[in-house]
């Protein structure tokens, strides 16, 4: 074979680059591909032939005319589902459908499927290629995206798939696929056809890649039917694009999640074109497919199989002692406890509301910091008066603890540098009692933090001022109970360090605090007590009052 001499002029030039290098004392080294892996399993998605009338198309075939980096095809007529699973042993259970783009008329499906593939089964992640119809409609390629969905939920079980983590993610073309598919849900585009059509086509996630053809006329609108349909069960979106792109698409997506409070999350990079992938890069725009996992890891889709089991275990659990965390999570850590801890809370936030504030749980350490942080919900907090109730559990009696309740001033996510910051993001102090049922009984601190553990009800008394400077008071509180006799002990109040420290472990771990939230710091031994009405007197801090039935 003869070589062209304009090929070899760059290649002498390399050459010689790398002998100078290599006398230099350097090593030249070549930046490596993205290899496309072929799919171990390929699934057709529609068994009897897709649905309503079927378009003219040419025999599928690779596009020979259109120079680009990639191949791409074209005259797709039976869709069909490329099945990437990592190693048993790294399966997390999250799963994730893959769009590529390519205007609706051919598919970009090596770099933006198959190798998308690879790279999510390096993160542990199922990836599942759709090969979807061709050129053709945005709404019937929505019939091959809902179905592809619906299937991989219905078989779950033998692809070792959470069904609860299944997303989506498309680039181009597949990211309006993406987006339609995230709003129209409920809203099958073909009659259902078999048992698998009866699994939701919901996506837990919907990433959106250098979208287009998500927007209409000059103004930069959001398409109506999309717009419309963004509401309450509108999954959470990641949009990644670059701004010299059509970055329009983008954040005209991210304004209408904006306008209806449903969380997304937008990257925007100065300058990146169209079409990268997740091929390596030295621009920024690169770090998209980072961020997106990072986003990923953070609301818990890439939790390990263990994490996952032992948030099932309490999650399942109706009464009794709390699982013991070591049975499903051996040497587990107090990290690895949080992780299951964040999966019960977002599992319970879904129906029971807003999170209300923060337990200290366990013996301060060294550090000052409790052995962990316990998550409130508002269906648990019970307002001091004569007419308050406290519940009582069905067994045992009930064992009643004091303790200081600190509002927080204002929203923040960040760790506190010092004892003056911590005082700061206080606005005042409450005082509390609360009631400990007895499931929590024999459970250590990490049992506690992974089981999301929280008294069944608190009762508060009325918030006053922080003193401008010094601790909190300690104070010797006299309850006036028909159930209790004798001293109660003194309410020792956390100082600032051991606050900072719990502020910091709790925004550690990914929380935002809220304006109105609750630090909770039992700071006496739980006394018995019997029914009847209660009054707990704090002195200057407040009083307490409540019944017991």
């Amino acid at each position: 074979m003869v070589q062209s001499p304009h090929c070899m002029k760059p290649l002498r030039s390399l050459t010689l680059l790398a002998a100078f290098l290599a006398v230099a004392g350097f090593r030249l080294t070549l930046a490596p591909g993205v290899s496309a892996a072929e799919p171990p399993e390929v699934v057709k998605i529609w068994p009897a032939g897709p649905p309503g009338t079927a378009r003219e198309r040419g025999p599928e075939h690779r596009l020979t005319g259109r120079p680009r980096p990639f191949y791409q095809i074209t005259d797709v007529s039976e869709p069909t589902l490329s099945v990437f699973l990592p190693p048993r042993e790294r399966r997390s259970g999250a799963a994730v459908l893959v769009l590529p783009g390519g205007g609706l008329q051919r598919l970009a499906i090596e770099h933006e499927g198959l190798e998308v593939a690879t790279w999510l089964n390096d993160q542990n992640a199922a990836a599942f290629v759709l090969k979807y119809r061709v050129p053709e409609r945005a709404t019937v390629a929505l019939q091959d995206v809902q179905r592809a969905l619906s299937l991989i939920r219905s078989r779950a079980a033998e692809w070792g798939v959470d069904p609860g983590d299944i997303g989506v993610v498309g680039f181009s073309a597949g990211a309006e696929l993406a987006a339609w598919l995230a709003t129209h849900h409920r809203d099958r585009q073909y009659p259902a056809l078999d048992a698998a059509d009866a699994f939701s086509c919901r996506p837990a996630f919907a990433a959106l890649i250098y979208s287009g053809g998500l927007v209409q006329g000059a103004g930069w609108q959001l398409k109506d039917p999309i717009a419309k349909s963004i509401d309450a069960e509108t999954p959470p979106m990641f949009v990644a694009q670059a701004y010299d792109d059509s970055a329009e698409n983008s954040l005209a997506v991210v304004a209408a999640m904006k306008r209806a409070h449903r969380p997304a999350e937008l990257h925007l990079y100065q300058e990146g074109g169209h079409g990268f992938g997740v091929r390596p890069t030295g621009a920024p725009v690169g770090g998209w497919k980072d961020r997106w996992r990072e986003w990923l890891a953070w609301q818990g889709f890439l939790d390990d199989a263990r994490t996952r089991a032992a948030a099932r275990a309490v999650l399942d659990h109706t009464n009794g002692p709390l699982p013991a965390l070591a049975a499903t999570f051996p040497a587990a850590s107090l990290p690895d406890a949080y992780r299951v801890q964040q999966r019960v809370v977002r599992a319970r936030a879904a129906g029971a509301g807003a999170i209300a504030g923060y337990r200290a749980l366990g013996t301060p350490g060294p550090d000052g910091a409790p052995a962990g942080a316990g998550v409130i919900f508002r269906s648990e907090i019970v307002r001091s008066g004569p007419t308050a109730t406290l519940p009582v559990p069905a067994a045992g009696s009930p064992r009643l603890a004091p303790g200081w309740a600190l509002v927080i001033s204002v929203d923040f996510s960040f760790r506190l540098a010092n004892d003056a910051q911590a005082h700061g993001a206080f606005a005042s102090v409450a005082p509390f009692v609360q009631i400990d049922p007895q499931s929590a009984a024999g459970r250590g601190p990490l049992d506690l933090v992974a089981g999301n553990f929280s008294p069944g009800a608190f009762v508060l008394g009325a918030a006053q001022p922080l003193p401008e400077t010094g601790d909190l008071a300690v104070v010797t509180p006299d309850w006036n109970s028909p159930g209790v006799s004798g001293a109660v002990p003194a309410v020792t109040p956390p100082t600032w360090s051991q606050l900072r420290a719990l502020l910091n472990q709790i925004t550690d771990q990914g929380y935002t605090l809220r304006a109105g939230d609750l630090i909770l710091w039992p700071a006496a031994p739980e006394i018995p007590a019997r029914p009847g009405p209660q009054v707990l007197d704090f002195g200057t801090v407040g009083k307490v009052e409540f019944a017991l039935p």
